[in-house]
């Protein structure tokens, strides 16, 4: 009999995620490796436009996606392991 995995994937440390100034309309989000597991679904979530950008993961845990985003906009990063448990980071 399987544990029921409840527990959120963890929040990356401090400086794994970066986001640079927009430029056009557009900003490029990076993610060092490690930062998520391979085997999750991460997605960049525009929460001033609702606009949702899905993110290709590497082998090692990292990415980099081009998001659109004004220089006023707020992004947020959302990470959800195969058992469908998120983590957040602002």
């Amino acid at each position: 009999m399987r544990a029921l995995d409840t527990a959120p994937p963890p929040v990356p440390p401090a400086g794994t995620i970066t986001a640079g100034i927009p430029v056009g309309g557009n900003v490029t989000v990076r993610a060092t490796q490690g930062t998520a597991s391979p085997r999750d679904t991460v997605t960049i979530v525009n929460t001033t436009t609702g606009a949702v950008t899905p993110v290709l993961i590497g082998p090692n845990g990292g990415f980099e996606v081009i998001v659109g985003a004004l220089p006023v906009h707020k992004l947020r990063v959302r990470i959800v392991d195969p058992a469908g448990n998120e983590a957040f980071v602002d």
